[in-house]
C-alpha cells in the first residue's frame, strides 16, 4: 500500500485552524477560518450544509436543523492557498528556530516539546517543560501571579519577566 493511500484509509477527517490572532505562530494563517479535510464525501457535504446556517434546499429559508455562518471569503481562501508553496521553507524557518531553542538550553533541567520517532513535525510552536525540582513557589490568580524567588531554581513568570520586563537602569 502507497504511502498516500495509507494516509487516506488510516485518516477520515482532519481540522486546521488558520485563524491568527496578532501572534505569528501558525505556518499559514488568515484573517479567519479553517479547513476540514476528508475523503468522506458523506461528512464533506454535512459540513458544505452547516456552514451555510444548515438551510434546506428550498425556495424559502427553511432550517431543520441548527446551522453556522462559517464560510470563508474567496479573497482569504486565495491568501492561505498562496502560502501552501512556502511551506517548506516556513518548516524549515521554524525548526532552525526550535533547535537554537534546544541547543541553547541544553543542560538546563527543562525538557524541549517532543519529536515523536516515527513522525515529521511542522515545528509550529517551540515549547518547554521546566523540571518540577527546579520550579521555585508561585500562585497564579485570574490576573495575578506571584512567585517565590530560591536560588538554583525559577519559574515560569521570572523567565517572562526576565525576558520580556525592561530592568530599570
Amino acid at each position: 500500500m502507497k504511502e498516500a493511500d495509507l494516509v487516506s484509509w488510516y485518516i477520515k477527517t482532519t481540522i486546521s485552524s488558520i485563524y491568527q490572532t496578532e501572534t505569528p505562530w501558525k505556518i499559514i494563517t488568515g484573517s479567519s477560518g479553517g479547513c476540514l479535510l476528508t475523503n468522506s464525501l458523506e461528512d464533506a457535504n454535512k459540513t458544505r450544509k452547516w456552514s451555510t446556517q444548515s438551510r434546506e434546499n428550498a425556495a424559502w429559508y427553511q432550517h431543520e436543523e441548527v446551522g453556522y455562518n462559517y464560510r470563508m471569503s474567496n479573497v482569504i481562501a486565495g491568501v492561505i492557498r498562496g502560502q501552501y508553496d512556502y511551506l517548506e521553507e516556513h518548516i524549515e524557518q521554524k525548526k532552525k528556530v526550535y533547535e537554537r531553542y534546544a541547543e541553547g538550553l541544553k543542560g538546563l533541567p527543562i525538557k524541549m516539546n517532543p519529536i515523536v520517532e516515527g513522525t515529521e513535525p511542522n515545528y509550529w510552536l517551540s515549547a518547554i517543560i521546566i523540571d518540577d525540582d527546579a520550579m521555585c513557589k508561585q500562585v497564579r490568580g485570574e490576573c495575578d501571579v506571584a512567585y517565590v524567588k530560591e536560588v538554583g531554581k525559577t519559574c515560569p513568570t521570572e523567565i517572562i519577566e526576565k525576558l520580556f520586563i525592561k530592568q530599570e537602569i
